[in-house]
Protein backbone atom coordinates (compact mmCIF):
# COMPACT_ATOMS: atom_id res chain seq x y z
CA UNK A 1 0.00 0.00 0.00
CA UNK A 2 2.59 2.36 0.74
CA UNK A 3 5.13 1.16 -2.30
CA UNK A 4 6.20 3.67 -4.18
CA UNK A 5 8.80 4.61 -6.56
CA UNK A 6 10.66 7.73 -7.93
CA UNK A 7 8.72 7.16 -11.31
CA UNK A 8 5.57 7.38 -9.47
CA UNK A 9 6.31 10.34 -7.57
CA UNK A 10 7.53 12.47 -10.79
CA UNK A 11 5.45 11.18 -12.77
CA UNK A 12 2.48 9.20 -11.43
CA UNK A 13 -1.21 10.26 -9.86
CA UNK A 14 0.04 13.40 -8.13
CA UNK A 15 -3.08 12.86 -5.17
CA UNK A 16 -1.73 8.99 -4.76
CA UNK A 17 1.80 10.03 -4.16
CA UNK A 18 0.76 13.18 -1.64
CA UNK A 19 -1.26 10.36 0.38
CA UNK A 20 0.92 7.60 0.20
CA UNK A 21 3.66 9.68 1.21
CA UNK A 22 1.81 11.55 3.85
CA UNK A 23 0.19 8.43 5.83
CA UNK A 24 2.75 6.89 7.36
CA UNK A 25 3.90 10.70 9.19
CA UNK A 26 0.51 11.12 9.99
CA UNK A 27 0.72 7.62 11.89
CA UNK A 28 3.84 8.46 13.55
CA UNK A 29 2.54 11.48 14.90
CA UNK A 30 -0.46 9.44 16.34
CA UNK A 31 1.77 7.27 17.96
CA UNK A 32 3.86 9.77 19.35
CA UNK A 33 0.90 11.70 20.88
CA UNK A 34 -0.05 8.51 23.12
CA UNK A 35 3.56 8.06 23.68
CA UNK A 36 3.70 11.69 24.65
CA UNK A 37 0.57 10.89 27.20
CA UNK A 38 2.52 8.33 28.51
CA UNK A 39 5.76 9.93 29.34
CA UNK A 40 2.99 12.51 31.39
CA UNK A 41 1.71 9.88 32.72
CA UNK A 42 4.98 8.04 34.62
CA UNK A 43 6.49 11.14 35.22
CA UNK A 44 3.39 13.05 36.67
CA UNK A 45 3.72 10.07 39.77
CA UNK A 46 7.18 11.94 40.59
CA UNK A 47 5.07 14.85 41.24
CA UNK A 48 4.14 18.06 39.22
CA UNK A 49 7.71 19.31 39.46
CA UNK A 50 8.87 16.60 37.24
CA UNK A 51 7.03 17.19 34.47
CA UNK A 52 8.09 20.90 34.96
CA UNK A 53 11.22 20.17 34.94
CA UNK A 54 11.49 18.53 31.60
CA UNK A 55 9.07 20.86 30.46
CA UNK A 56 11.72 23.70 31.20
CA UNK A 57 13.39 22.05 28.51
CA UNK A 58 11.90 22.90 25.74
CA UNK A 59 12.82 26.12 24.78
CA UNK A 60 16.82 24.93 25.55
CA UNK A 61 15.98 21.71 23.09
CA UNK A 62 14.31 24.10 20.45
CA UNK A 63 17.75 25.93 20.00
CA UNK A 64 19.51 22.69 20.40
CA UNK A 65 17.56 21.79 17.47
CA UNK A 66 18.37 24.61 15.14
CA UNK A 67 21.57 24.12 14.22
CA UNK A 68 20.35 19.96 13.43
CA UNK A 69 18.28 21.15 11.17
CA UNK A 70 20.77 22.12 8.75
CA UNK A 71 21.92 18.02 8.28
CA UNK A 72 17.84 16.91 8.80
CA UNK A 73 16.33 19.21 6.11
CA UNK A 74 19.19 19.62 4.17
CA UNK A 75 19.66 15.88 3.65
CA UNK A 76 15.60 15.32 2.94
CA UNK A 77 16.08 18.32 0.25
CA UNK A 78 19.02 17.05 -1.14
CA UNK A 79 18.09 13.60 -1.62
CA UNK A 80 14.70 14.16 -3.07
CA UNK A 81 15.95 16.53 -5.64
CA UNK A 82 18.26 14.15 -6.95
CA UNK A 83 16.25 11.07 -6.90
CA UNK A 84 13.43 13.01 -8.95
CA UNK A 85 16.65 14.04 -11.11
CA UNK A 86 17.47 10.41 -11.40
CA UNK A 87 21.22 11.24 -9.79
CA UNK A 88 21.43 7.92 -7.44
CA UNK A 89 25.11 8.99 -6.31
CA UNK A 90 24.52 12.24 -5.49
CA UNK A 91 21.85 10.74 -2.84
CA UNK A 92 23.44 8.66 -1.44
CA UNK A 93 26.41 11.40 -1.10
CA UNK A 94 24.25 13.85 0.62
CA UNK A 95 22.59 11.05 2.95
CA UNK A 96 26.76 10.75 3.83
CA UNK A 97 27.29 13.64 4.26
CA UNK A 98 23.83 14.65 6.47
CA UNK A 99 24.48 11.97 8.80
CA UNK A 100 28.52 13.38 9.46
CA UNK A 101 26.88 16.43 9.77
CA UNK A 102 24.74 15.25 12.53
CA UNK A 103 26.89 13.17 14.45
CA UNK A 104 29.59 16.44 14.76
CA UNK A 105 26.81 18.97 15.33
CA UNK A 106 25.53 16.91 17.92
CA UNK A 107 28.88 16.07 20.06
CA UNK A 108 29.84 19.42 19.54
CA UNK A 109 26.45 20.70 21.41
CA UNK A 110 26.74 17.67 23.67
CA UNK A 111 30.68 18.69 25.04
CA UNK A 112 29.11 22.18 25.21
CA UNK A 113 25.26 21.48 27.34
CA UNK A 114 26.09 18.62 29.34
CA UNK A 115 28.54 20.04 31.35
CA UNK A 116 26.30 23.28 31.97
CA UNK A 117 22.40 21.92 32.15
CA UNK A 118 22.89 23.24 35.92
CA UNK A 119 23.31 27.24 34.88
CA UNK A 120 21.41 27.29 31.74
CA UNK A 121 18.48 25.94 33.52
CA UNK A 122 18.76 28.50 36.40
CA UNK A 123 19.62 30.77 33.58
CA UNK A 124 15.78 30.35 32.61
CA UNK A 125 14.77 30.80 36.21
CA UNK A 126 14.63 27.32 37.28
CA UNK A 127 13.44 27.42 41.15
CA UNK A 128 15.39 25.15 43.54
CA UNK A 129 12.05 22.65 43.74
CA UNK A 130 12.85 22.13 40.20
CA UNK A 131 16.20 23.22 38.67
CA UNK A 132 17.62 19.32 40.47
CA UNK A 133 15.59 17.59 37.96
CA UNK A 134 15.71 19.95 35.30
CA UNK A 135 19.36 19.66 34.98
CA UNK A 136 19.52 16.20 35.44
CA UNK A 137 17.07 15.09 32.37
CA UNK A 138 19.08 17.82 30.20
CA UNK A 139 22.55 16.74 31.09
CA UNK A 140 21.06 12.69 30.47
CA UNK A 141 19.67 13.32 27.08
CA UNK A 142 23.13 15.16 26.16
CA UNK A 143 24.76 12.01 26.92
CA UNK A 144 23.63 10.61 23.74
CA UNK A 145 22.43 13.14 21.80
CA UNK A 146 25.24 12.89 18.76
CA UNK A 147 23.18 9.66 18.11
CA UNK A 148 19.55 10.49 18.11
CA UNK A 149 20.81 13.45 16.03
CA UNK A 150 22.29 10.77 13.58
CA UNK A 151 18.73 9.05 14.02
CA UNK A 152 16.92 12.05 12.99
CA UNK A 153 18.79 12.76 9.67
CA UNK A 154 18.43 8.69 8.78
CA UNK A 155 14.61 9.47 8.70
CA UNK A 156 15.11 12.47 6.81
CA UNK A 157 17.28 10.36 4.13
CA UNK A 158 14.60 7.84 3.67
CA UNK A 159 11.38 10.67 3.86
CA UNK A 160 13.50 12.79 1.28
CA UNK A 161 14.08 9.14 -1.11
CA UNK A 162 10.06 8.98 -0.91
CA UNK A 163 10.18 6.03 1.47
CA UNK A 164 8.05 7.57 4.45
CA UNK A 165 6.82 4.01 5.26
CA UNK A 166 11.03 3.12 6.27
CA UNK A 167 11.11 6.36 8.41
CA UNK A 168 7.62 5.52 10.25
CA UNK A 169 9.06 1.68 11.32
CA UNK A 170 12.39 3.46 12.73
CA UNK A 171 9.84 5.88 14.60
CA UNK A 172 8.03 3.24 16.11
CA UNK A 173 11.07 1.17 16.74
CA UNK A 174 12.16 4.17 18.78
CA UNK A 175 9.16 5.16 20.39
CA UNK A 176 8.24 1.64 21.16
CA UNK A 177 11.63 1.68 23.28
CA UNK A 178 10.69 4.74 24.93
CA UNK A 179 7.92 3.50 26.24
CA UNK A 180 9.32 0.40 27.19
CA UNK A 181 12.05 1.90 29.17
CA UNK A 182 10.39 4.68 30.53
CA UNK A 183 8.79 2.79 33.74
CA UNK A 184 11.55 0.38 34.08
CA UNK A 185 14.03 3.31 34.37
CA UNK A 186 12.46 5.76 36.35
CA UNK A 187 11.31 4.08 39.05
CA UNK A 188 14.02 1.02 39.07
CA UNK A 189 12.05 -1.85 38.25
CA UNK A 190 13.34 -5.41 37.87
CA UNK A 191 17.22 -5.02 37.36
CA UNK A 192 17.14 -1.35 36.35
CA UNK A 193 18.54 1.34 38.37
CA UNK A 194 16.06 4.21 39.29
CA UNK A 195 17.25 7.39 37.67
CA UNK A 196 13.86 9.22 38.14
CA UNK A 197 13.49 12.00 36.08
CA UNK A 198 16.28 11.38 34.64
CA UNK A 199 15.47 7.87 33.48
CA UNK A 200 12.59 9.40 31.51
CA UNK A 201 15.57 11.14 29.35
CA UNK A 202 17.56 8.52 29.15
CA UNK A 203 14.82 5.50 27.91
CA UNK A 204 13.81 8.20 25.59
CA UNK A 205 17.44 8.41 23.62
CA UNK A 206 18.05 4.90 23.99
CA UNK A 207 14.75 4.30 22.31
CA UNK A 208 16.36 6.95 19.27
CA UNK A 209 19.33 5.18 19.33
CA UNK A 210 17.68 1.31 18.66
CA UNK A 211 16.47 3.55 15.84
CA UNK A 212 20.16 4.58 14.54
CA UNK A 213 21.38 1.30 14.83
CA UNK A 214 18.51 -0.18 12.20
CA UNK A 215 18.47 2.62 10.13
CA UNK A 216 22.28 2.53 9.40
CA UNK A 217 21.91 -1.53 9.13
CA UNK A 218 19.15 -0.66 6.82
CA UNK A 219 21.68 2.29 4.76
CA UNK A 220 23.93 -0.46 4.52
CA UNK A 221 22.44 -2.90 2.80
CA UNK A 222 20.33 -3.24 0.16
CA UNK A 223 16.85 -2.35 1.45
CA UNK A 224 15.59 -0.98 -1.83
CA UNK A 225 15.15 2.68 -1.25
CA UNK A 226 18.11 4.13 -0.72
CA UNK A 227 21.74 2.46 0.44
CA UNK A 228 25.41 3.27 1.03
CA UNK A 229 28.77 1.95 0.63
CA UNK A 230 32.26 2.31 1.63
CA UNK A 231 32.49 4.49 -1.62
CA UNK A 232 29.99 6.82 -0.98
CA UNK A 233 32.16 7.79 2.00
CA UNK A 234 34.57 10.66 2.18
CA UNK A 235 33.73 14.80 3.13
CA UNK A 236 33.28 17.60 0.25
CA UNK A 237 33.31 20.80 1.63
CA UNK A 238 30.95 22.08 -1.20
CA UNK A 239 28.53 19.51 -0.51
CA UNK A 240 28.47 20.44 3.40
CA UNK A 241 28.11 23.99 2.46
CA UNK A 242 25.30 23.11 0.00
CA UNK A 243 23.43 21.15 2.64
CA UNK A 244 23.95 23.78 5.43
CA UNK A 245 22.64 27.09 2.92
CA UNK A 246 19.41 24.93 2.67
CA UNK A 247 18.81 23.55 6.00
CA UNK A 248 20.15 26.37 8.49
CA UNK A 249 17.81 28.97 7.32
CA UNK A 250 14.52 26.30 7.79
CA UNK A 251 16.04 25.92 11.52
CA UNK A 252 16.80 30.11 12.46
CA UNK A 253 13.12 30.68 10.68
CA UNK A 254 11.72 28.89 13.27
CA UNK A 255 13.48 30.28 16.39
CA UNK A 256 12.05 31.88 18.90
CA UNK A 257 10.22 28.50 19.60
CA UNK A 258 6.30 29.64 19.82
CA UNK A 259 4.88 31.16 22.19
CA UNK A 260 3.38 28.00 24.24
CA UNK A 261 6.78 26.81 24.62
CA UNK A 262 7.86 30.21 26.43
CA UNK A 263 4.70 29.78 28.34
CA UNK A 264 5.86 25.99 29.35
CA UNK A 265 9.63 27.72 30.64
CA UNK A 266 7.74 30.26 32.71
CA UNK A 267 5.41 27.53 34.29
CA UNK A 268 8.18 25.19 35.24
CA UNK A 269 9.74 27.73 37.38
CA UNK A 270 7.40 26.63 40.01
CA UNK A 271 6.80 23.19 40.53
CA UNK A 272 3.41 23.03 38.41
CA UNK A 273 3.23 21.62 35.55
CA UNK A 274 3.41 23.30 32.21
CA UNK A 275 0.33 23.78 29.97
CA UNK A 276 2.49 23.54 27.00
CA UNK A 277 3.68 20.49 27.42
CA UNK A 278 4.43 18.20 26.04
CA UNK A 279 5.20 20.04 22.87
CA UNK A 280 3.01 18.80 20.08
CA UNK A 281 4.84 16.68 17.54
CA UNK A 282 5.09 17.98 14.32
CA UNK A 283 5.41 16.09 11.10
CA UNK A 284 8.80 14.61 10.76
CA UNK A 285 9.30 16.31 7.02
CA UNK A 286 6.73 15.33 4.88
CA UNK A 287 6.31 19.04 3.31
CA UNK A 288 9.70 19.39 1.25
CA UNK A 289 9.51 15.94 -0.03
CA UNK A 290 6.01 16.89 -1.71
CA UNK A 291 7.65 19.57 -4.30
CA UNK A 292 11.35 18.56 -4.33
CA UNK A 293 11.71 15.23 -6.03
CA UNK A 294 9.85 17.50 -9.57
CA UNK A 295 12.25 20.09 -9.10
CA UNK A 296 15.31 17.58 -9.42
CA UNK A 297 13.28 16.18 -12.75
CA UNK A 298 13.29 19.69 -14.03
CA UNK A 299 9.19 19.41 -13.60
CA UNK A 300 8.74 23.20 -12.00
CA UNK A 301 4.82 22.86 -12.97
CA UNK A 302 4.75 19.85 -10.85
CA UNK A 303 6.51 21.57 -8.17
CA UNK A 304 4.01 24.00 -8.28
CA UNK A 305 1.39 21.46 -8.21
CA UNK A 306 2.30 19.21 -5.30
CA UNK A 307 2.61 22.73 -3.50
CA UNK A 308 -1.11 23.54 -4.18
CA UNK A 309 -1.99 20.52 -3.75
CA UNK A 310 -0.29 20.16 -0.14
CA UNK A 311 -2.75 21.89 2.07
CA UNK A 312 -5.50 19.00 1.32
CA UNK A 313 -3.07 16.17 1.86
CA UNK A 314 -3.37 14.53 5.93
CA UNK A 315 -0.92 16.18 8.02
CA UNK A 316 -0.36 15.60 11.33
CA UNK A 317 -1.46 17.27 14.22
CA UNK A 318 0.09 20.46 15.37
CA UNK A 319 2.24 20.36 12.10
CA UNK A 320 4.05 23.87 10.90
CA UNK A 321 6.02 23.62 8.39
CA UNK A 322 7.13 20.21 8.50
CA UNK A 323 10.75 18.88 8.58
CA UNK A 324 11.69 22.78 8.36
CA UNK A 325 9.97 24.19 11.25
CA UNK A 326 12.72 23.99 14.16
CA UNK A 327 10.15 22.90 16.71
CA UNK A 328 11.85 19.85 18.37
CA UNK A 329 10.86 16.60 17.46
CA UNK A 330 8.14 14.92 19.37
CA UNK A 331 11.11 12.63 21.46
CA UNK A 332 12.04 15.83 23.37
CA UNK A 333 9.57 15.79 25.96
Amino acid sequence: MFDLDSGEITEGRLSRALLVLAAPLVAQNLVQVANSAADVFWLGRLGDGAVGAVGLNQPIMALLFVPLTAAMVGTQVLVSQRIGGENQSGARKAVFHGVALAFVAGLALALLVAPTAGPIVRLLGAGPDVAPQAAAYLSTYMLLFPLTSVSDTVEMGFVGAGDSKTAMYLNFLAIGGNLVLDPLLIFGVWIFPEYGVAGAALATVLGYTMSMLLGLYWLAGDHGSISLSLADAGIDLDELREMVDIGLPAGASGWPPSRSGWSSSRSSRSSAAPQGWPPTPSAPGSRPSRSSPHRGSSRPARASSARTSAPIAPTAPGERHGSASASPPARWR
